[in-house]
């Protein structure tokens, strides 16, 4: 059992060159270039900031990355030898005209990416949504950063996640406590 990261060529050079051929005319639509190959039973994934406003973005200038919709869809998976950053955002720059559909489409196709690869994992691992253990594998949850022992981490998600709620319109001072009492699917808080 592996997961393949797989992407579309850049084009049709890419697919000659990869396959080795000269210069006959090939469709290169009809590939796909395996960009990373993942052992379920050695990695974990790090949710987005989207799905999960607690989450850290690993790779990313903090500041930055809260304003663009496209990074905050962004979440990782880690390997022994890499950090993959994946987004299941996969919209055209004129969707983003209208952010309301943009944010229903990003948060859905993120939600039910990061749920899949994280059922895989826990698969692999031996382990299901019912075990305290997941949270050690589904990082980026307040849950992870408690059972984690990195109080610091932990302060720096919720400031982050504070931050996030403000750039939203919110005033107050106070992260939601619908962040901070969040039920992970054991029913416990953090």
């Amino acid at each position: 059992e592996l997961i393949l990261v797989l992407r579309l060529p850049l084009d049709g050079d890419e697919v000659k060159r990869l396959l080795g051929i000269g210069s006959q005319s090939s469709g290169h639509s009809s590939y796909l270039i395996a960009e990373s190959v993942i052992d379920p039973k050695t990695s974990k994934i790090r949710l987005s900031q989207l799905t999960h406003p607690t989450s850290l973005p690993l790779k990313t200038d903090r500041a930055k990355g809260l304003q663009n919709i496209r990074k905050r869809t962004c979440f990782d998976i880690l390997t022994p030898t890499e950090v993959i950053e994946l987004s299941a955002a996969f919209l055209p720059n004129d969707s983003f005209d209208n952010m309301e559909y943009a944010s229903e489409k990003c948060l859905s196709d993120t939600y039910r990416f990061e749920h899949a690869i994280s059922e895989s994992l826990l698969v692999a691992q031996h382990m299901n949504f019912q075990h305290m253990e997941q949270h050690q594998i589904i990082l980026g949850t307040p849950h992870s950063y408690v059972i984690g022992g990195n109080d610091q981490v932990l302060k720096e998600a919720l400031a982050s996640a504070l931050e996030l709620q403000k750039s939203h319109g919110g005033r107050n001072n106070k992260l939601d406590s619908s962040i901070i009492d969040e039920r992970d699917t054991s029913g416990n808080t953090a």
